[in-house]
């Protein structure tokens, strides 16, 4: 016989769904319209200024134009990398460099054309009691004076500057109305909304932009009140409107991405990284499911629970993708 013999890596190929095509809509409108989004961005992740400013010119090379750094603020003390998101004092710039480096940084930055993103911490203050030492106190008030005076002690935040009465967030309070107020795992130190914090935070953001800092990344954005949000992304337009600036929604649902959206934030595309790793790790059944199949699927591995509307393309054309960030590779969920 003439016929060729089939290869055994031809029959796996097919399986794993080589050839095959799922077309996702990629350039819908914009959130922020006015705003020119990078096309590519280089997380230094825990990377000190100085060596960014050291591999700065192989960046560009590569033809990144914006690099992200962790965290500027001076933050709980350790050199691991979730220090950096427990913040201790907005007012300073320290634990990857100072306000000095900061500058050199972002100055050689627009000699080579790229953008220089900074990363804020605006939901929660340094953990400075463990779960089962807060949800003691609700029944000590000895206790409870005790971590309260840790607060002030170790942050220049007022008592009330803080959310209470303390409410543990776990389980469904992650997704739930209780992610505005919600002490994150029983530790974080959540900030309440109001005008001194949302003054000291302004004054934070107000040091990253005199730095030459051209863009902005809002941890932990979904635990903000909208109007919360609103107000730092009013100051950062007034101080430049073309200031490109987004907010990490760690969901995916496509409603709770819209509450930000909404303000002109675009947010990072959580749902689009799950139909990705789903398709490659599964193959062709991952991609017949597209984007809404591969969230529903993986919400419900993970237990999430209520009303969640899925997404069935990219949230926006402006939406940060990725395929790994912080969250994903430190921090692996049953979703991811």
């Amino acid at each position: 016989s003439s016929a060729k013999p089939k290869r055994p890596e031809a029959d796996a190929a097919r399986m794993l769904g080589a050839g095959t095509e799922r077309r996702i809509p990629w350039t819908g409108a914009p959130c922020a319209s006015r705003v020119k989004a990078p096309r590519s961005i280089f997380h230094a992740f825990h990377w000190p200024f100085g060596l960014v400013l050291e591999r700065l010119q192989d960046i560009a090379e590569l033809g990144f134009d914006a690099v992200q750094i962790s965290p500027a603020q001076k933050s709980k003390h350790g050199h691991e990398w979730w220090a950096r998101y427990q913040p201790q004092d907005y007012g300073k710039i320290e634990g990857l460099g100072s306000w000095e480096e900061l500058k050199q940084l972002c100055t050689k930055t627009r000699e080579l054309k790229l953008r220089v993103i900074g990363d804020v911490v605006f939901n929660h203050m340094l953990v400075v009691g463990s779960c089962h030492e807060w949800r003691h106190a609700q029944k000590d008030p000895g206790k409870l004076k005790e971590l309260q005076q840790r607060l002030v002690q170790q942050t220049p935040m007022q008592l009330e500057d803080f959310q209470w009465p303390w409410l543990e967030m776990s389980g469904d309070n992650w997704d739930n109305e209780n992610r505005y107020e919600g002490w994150g795992s029983g530790e974080w130190s959540e900030l309440r909304y109001c005008p001194r914090v949302v003054q000291m935070q302004q004054q934070h953001l107000q040091l990253l932009l005199d730095a030459g800092v051209s863009g902005i990344r809002f941890d932990a954005v979904k635990h903000l009140r909208p109007k919360h949000l609103e107000e730092h992304l009013r100051h950062l337009r007034t101080s430049d409107e073309g200031l490109f600036a987004y907010g990490e929604v760690l969901s995916l649902d496509e409603t709770m991405h819209k509450e930000y959206m909404a303000l002109g934030c675009p947010s990072s595309d959580f749902p689009l990284t799950v139909f990705m790793t789903r398709a490659l790790s599964e193959g062709l059944k991952a991609v017949e499911e597209g984007v809404t199949g591969a969230c529903a699927r993986a919400a419900k591995t993970s237990g999430l629970k209520g009303a969640v509307q899925f997404p069935s393309s990219a949230l926006s054309s402006d939406s940060v993708r990725f395929a790994r960030n912080h969250d994903t590779v430190m921090n692996p969920n049953l979703y991811y």
